[in-house]
């Protein structure tokens, strides 16, 4: 008997643990969540900000219910601020928003819906070929230019939606002509607040409590003697959310497909590719450092299975893709949490699904964008600031070049400055690998043949006019012009032949060819014998 009421006693305590740490959990997710809506249509008058905030919170009811298929039961997902950030600078632009009503709506639901299953599709591709590893061999300047670029897009995002600035000349302008802006100065005193204090208590605790005091201050100061005889500085539309129409749930089954603009929608593929690949890699990233907090690999093809799925399923009921949130997963580990507080998670923010619109109405825009505006600054800090301690010159020229193109020319051209900037940086560390393993002339090198006497003597007299080549690895354009700089010096000795041989090359590409034909084509070297050869199974010897 008290062998039972002792299991009874531990069932009770690990659910009321678990219903605390979900509970503080849920909280940090409908944060984030009501944040990332808001930062969907930040450059918006608030005529889509209830859409947003209603999209995130469907995807933050469904990635955390999706969060119980993982193997590891304390991984807590929810809307990711990098995903929603490129989201909201290349898919939700300008010519999106400025449809008529019904077209835009449908529109952009479609987007939402059409996005989920592209990142789906390249989550389950990546992981059916199981070509997670080759993600990692990105570059990790690249990725940290990708990444502290849109650190850069969160904080401007941020700034509009405090005050309508942006980070940009327009915004620098615009600061200038009225830099009397109380509410731009509460919003990055709250971010400063925030990032100062995140250090001692966890993001996951610290941004809902400081929401909660910042929206009691703003309250009491917009209810003040003072605003009743400043009332220009105190205006709603200026410190609070104005709700222009009340968005409603309407899932994909229950789309106006007429209303779709499907010339935009076919437009923005490309972008959704690079939404996808941003999406693949904040996975990546963020489950390697969690594999660090908690001494333990993990399978990263299980992760992007339930992504995957996760993913699909917020689509069809009209969110978008969500991510793991590592604040709050340490949270949840933290406090005890399993499978219940993962259920609570999603119980609470499907609860201010249901009157999310209505609560967004008290929230200042200062401490809303205040959270969003930490967000970018922890991203430029974690990714540009603190990598100059272990980068090399290079290599934060390379993150810098990536976020001054994506922040004047938008994210998809900062995609294609990363992929080449990857491209050369890959030709350039291949090109430095030793591709010849071994130079020596015939002198040096002994034979296996047979040969009287008088012949040995003439080819130790006369062997170091015959050079000998042993290449190695993947010869392309870059590393055969090394070896083209080699017979530079070949063209001061005299020397008769030049062996080349090919027997542990991989492989060879055009370009590469045609430096070596253009080698045989030097003047200088015209007297010389090249022999190219490789041993075969038919020990084939040939001749360029």
């Amino acid at each position: 008997m008290l062998f039972k009421h002792l299991i009874i006693y531990k069932n009770i305590k690990n659910f009321s643990r678990q219903l605390s740490t979900g509970t503080v959990a849920g909280l940090s997710c409908i944060v984030y969540a009501i944040s990332h809506g808001a930062l969907l249509f930040s450059r918006d008058e608030n005529s889509f900000l209830s859409m947003g905030v209603t999209a995130a919170l469907i995807t933050a009811v469904v990635v955390a219910l999706g969060s119980c298929f993982f193997k590891e039961k304390t991984f807590v997902m929810g809307t990711d601020t990098s995903v929603v950030a490129v989201m909201a600078s290349s898919l939700l632009t300008v010519d999106i928003l400025s449809m008529p009503g019904e077209i835009a709506q449908s529109t952009i639901l479609a987007i939402f819906f059409s996005l989920a299953v592209v990142a789906a599709l390249v989550f389950y591709l990546v992981e059916k070929f199981n070509l997670t590893n080759y993600v990692r061999y990105i570059p990790f300047s690249v990725m940290a230019g990708y990444l502290a670029a849109t650190g850069w897009l969160i904080c401007s995002a941020a700034l509009k939606i405090i005050s309508g600035l942006s980070l940009s000349m327009v915004g620098l302008e615009s600061f200038m002509h009225n830099a009397v802006r109380p509410e731009l100065y509460i919003g990055c005193l709250v971010a400063v607040l925030i990032l100062g204090l995140s250090k001692k208590i966890s993001s996951a605790i610290l941004m809902p409590l400081v929401i909660i005091l910042s929206t009691f201050a703003v309250q009491l100061f917009l209810n003040s003697a003072f605003c009743s005889d400043h009332v220009g500085v105190c205006t709603n539309r200026t410190w609070l959310f104005v709700l222009t129409e009340q968005s409603s749930w309407i899932p994909f089954w229950q789309f106006e497909f007429t209303n779709i603009n499907f010339d935009a929608l076919v437009h923005k593929l490309p972008s959704m590719l690079v939404v996808s690949f941003v999406a693949l890699i904040s996975i990546l990233l963020k489950v390697a450092g969690l594999e660090l907090i908690y001494k333990k690999e993990f399978d990263f093809n299980q992760t992007l299975r339930v992504h995957a799925g996760s993913s699909m399923v917020s689509g069809l009921f009209g969110g978008f893709v969500g991510g793991i949130l590592p604040a709050t997963t340490v949270l949840n580990r933290s406090g005890g949490g399993g499978l219940i507080s993962l259920i609570v998670v999603a119980a609470l923010c499907l609860l201010m699904l249901v009157g999310g619109s209505d609560f967004l109405t008290f929230i200042p825009r200062a401490a809303l964008g205040g959270v969003i505006l930490y967000l970018g600054l922890y991203m430029l800090k974690s990714w540009a600031w603190d990598q100059r301690k272990v980068l090399s010159k290079g290599e934060l020229l390379e993150i810098g070049l990536i976020l001054i193109t994506v922040a004047n020319f938008g994210y998809l051209a900062g995609f294609g400055m990363g992929m080449a900037i990857a491209c050369i940086s890959f030709v350039i560390a291949c090109s430095k690998s030793p591709l010849i393993s071994l130079q020596t002339d015939s002198s040096s090198f002994s034979s296996s043949v047979l040969r009287h006497e008088h012949q040995r003597q003439i080819i130790d007299n006369y062997g170091y006019q015959s050079l000998i080549f042993k290449l190695n690895g993947h010869i392309f354009f870059g590393s055969a012009s090394n070896i083209e700089l080699i017979f530079d010096e070949s063209e001061k000795r005299n020397i008769i032949n030049i062996l080349l041989d090919f027997t542990d090359v991989i492989a060879i590409d055009r370009s590469a060819v045609s430096v070596f034909q253009r080698i045989l084509r030097r003047e200088k070297l015209s007297h010389i014998h090249f022999i190219l050869f490789t041993v075969s199974t038919i020990n084939t010897l040939f001749f360029l």
